[in-house]
């Protein structure tokens, strides 16, 4: 069975990983939000352990994509996002 992380350190900071209904003031409809500033990665409540990881994946990108500016569209995170995450699985890295 797959399990989140409390934390995770992307290029030297730690983000906390907490999960919140996504109608919440962090979340606001989506599934997933990163906050540079606070440190925290929210995850939406209502996904699947494997759709919860592939967020995180995701706001995971976004976060290097902004440390790193390398400019990458939204598009190109989700590809990136899709493309770790398969990998993962296909290499018996994750348990979904």
């Amino acid at each position: 069975m797959l399990k989140l992380p409390k934390s995770i350190s992307i290029l030297g900071t730690k983000y906390d990983i907490l999960v919140q209904s996504r109608d919440s003031d962090e979340i606001q409809g989506a599934w997933g939000k990163a906050f540079l500033s606070k440190g925290k990665i929210y995850l939406a409540a209502d996904q699947s352990p494997a759709e919860s990881l592939s967020t995180l994946i995701h706001e995971t990108v976004e976060v290097i994509n902004y440390k790193l500016a390398l400019n990458f569209d939204e598009e190109t995170i989700r590809r990136l996002e899709a493309s770790l995450f398969a990998v993962l699985a296909d290499n018996g890295y994750l348990k979904v």
